[in-house]
């Protein structure tokens, strides 16, 4: 059974939060860039956090500075992502992902419009023909 909720959370993240993922937040928070001190590379890193605390904490999404950020409640000192905000549909995904205990995806997440990709083994390489 255990297996089954295992593979059942893999498939949210793989189906809905690697898209937000990619599409909001990991041009700045990656190996490479680390804004607040944190990478959304690795799920590791989302539960160690950054300058401001944890970012997630599992099961607990109003204990994760993820969450505070993207409501822009207040409670942290900042707003993500810059600019618009997230849809009430992308928060309601993230904050049901941690609910679920934060799962990581089956393999890598791969962020195409960003040429790299990101996971447990993730390779920092660029798709595509070497030039």
């Amino acid at each position: 059974m255990a297996q089954k909720a295992e593979s059942n959370g893999s498939a949210f993240f793989d189906s809905r939060v690697q898209t937000i993922l990619c599409n909001h937040c990991i041009l700045c928070h990656n190996d490479r860039l680390k804004n607040g001190n944190v990478s959304f590379e690795h799920r590791e890193s989302l539960l160690h956090g950054g300058s401001r605390g944890p970012t997630v904490v599992p099961f607990k999404p109003d204990r994760s500075v993820l969450i505070h950020a993207v409501r822009r409640d207040g409670k942290v000192s900042v707003m993500m992502p810059p600019g618009p905000p997230l849809s009430g549909k992308d928060v309601a995904t993230l904050t049901e992902w941690i609910k679920r205990g934060a799962p990581w995806g089956s393999g890598n997440v791969v962020c195409e419009e960003l040429n790299f990709s990101v996971g447990p083994d993730r390779k920092q390489e660029p798709k595509g023909p070497n030039p």
